[in-house]
């Protein structure tokens, strides 16, 4: 992942060139001394800084320059936030990437007439990549967790972490939710979410249909996968272990 020490410098100059910029206005328009206006403007920096602070990559995604983006460090945000995006990896989220990326040439290929609607019978191929990624954030979670070790995944990378993750007559996931009675739910929408966008993308099934049918259906599943890789991350409060 890249280092994002810089970008909070940059959000802290950016905080203290806003408050000496309301000092002097507050200075200009009121004709208090500068021994109180400077003081103040520091105390109004600070505030800035802690109020803002878990916003700052957001804020600064908005308003820096892509030339300020460029230098110091060309994207703030690779996915979702900071957090998240330093959880998952960059492998994980290159293969959501990647998957994006595939659904929108395959569109954009519908909308020129380069492809038919019937082009394929199945779709599934745009949702590999992040079928994969979704496998793996279930794997991390799950050592977050300490349901399993790196060093059984590297003896037995076949664990069935659908079959952790599914909560019927195992209550076990629950009790990591960080709301076990509002978020009750979540667990079973991780277990369907599993079966459905990543079995049903890799296996075969000789008693269902299990074909994703049309490109804007790939684009539906990507929407699943990534609610519900966000599901987990927050819902189980992976961020604060």
């Amino acid at each position: 992942m890249r280092e994002y020490k810089s970008l909070n410098f940059v959000y802290i100059q950016l905080i203290v060139l806003v408050s000496v910029g309301i000092s002097f206005v507050v200075f200009y328009f009121t004709k208090f001394s500068l021994y109180i206006e400077l003081p103040f403007g520091l105390v109004v920096a600070t505030i800035l800084v802690v109020v803002f602070w878990e916003s700052r990559d957001k804020i600064l995604e908005t308003i820096l320059s892509e030339g300020l983006k460029d230098r110091y460090g060309t994207l703030i945000i690779k996915w979702k936030s900071r957090g998240i995006d330093s959880f998952l990896g960059d492998d994980v989220i290159q293969l959501l990437h990647d998957s994006e990326k595939l659904i929108d040439t395959y569109e954009s290929a519908l909308l020129n007439d380069r492809i038919g609607m019937n082009t394929y019978s199945d779709y599934s191929f745009l949702l590999l990549p992040a079928a994969k990624a979704l496998e793996g954030t279930m794997k991390k979670a799950l050592i977050k967790m300490g349901y399993i070790k790196d060093i059984e995944l590297k003896e037995n990378p076949s664990i069935n972490v659908g079959g952790i993750f599914n909560p019927v007559g195992n209550t076990n996931i629950s009790n990591n939710l960080k709301d076990k009675n509002r978020d009750k739910s979540v667990p079973h929408e991780i277990y369907a979410t599993y079966q459905q966008c990543r079995n049903h993308i890799l296996h075969y099934d000789l008693f269902s249909d299990s074909k994703v049918r049309t490109v804007a259906a790939s684009r539906v599943m990507l929407s699943r996968i990534e609610m519900c890789i966000e599901n987990m991350y927050y819902k189980f409060n992976l961020k604060k272990k």
